[in-house]
Parts: C-alpha cells; structure tokens; sequence
C-alpha cells in the first residue's frame, strides 16, 4: 500500500502543476492560485468521487439495458 500511495500523490501533483499552469496562462495572479490550491484539492477529490460514482452508475444502467434487451 505504500507504494499506492507514492503514485497517487504524484498523481495529484501532476494535476496540480498542469491546473496552476492552465490557470497561470489564463490570467490569474500566482497568489490567487496558491491561496486556492487547497480549495481546489478538497473540492477535487469531491469530484473525483462523484466522478466515480457517476461513471459506475451509468456502467450499470448501460449492462442493465444491453442484458435486458437481450432477454426475451
């Protein structure tokens, strides 16, 4: 389990720097982002789970329509 953690924290870094660069290119003050980054985290693994969430439950509605279609 520690090595799963070294790549998700990795992970979120290489979100973070490509998110602080977009925003960075965009116009907004470095110290507007790094104020913000811990929002952003917080609220980024909100998403990611609500993501996951989403994304599972169309799976299953998505199997649920294909087998039941296919039973007579």
């Amino acid at each position: 389990s520690g090595l799963l953690k070294i790549s998700s924290s990795s992970e979120k870094k290489v979100k973070t720097t490509v998110l602080t660069a977009a925003l960075l290119l965009s116009g907004i003050p470095a110290e507007v982002i790094s104020r913000s980054m811990d929002t952003y985290s917080k609220m980024g693994d909100v998403f990611t789970d609500l993501c996951v969430y989403f994304f599972t439950f169309i799976f299953c509605h998505e199997l649920t329509l294909v087998f039941g279609s296919e039973v007579p």
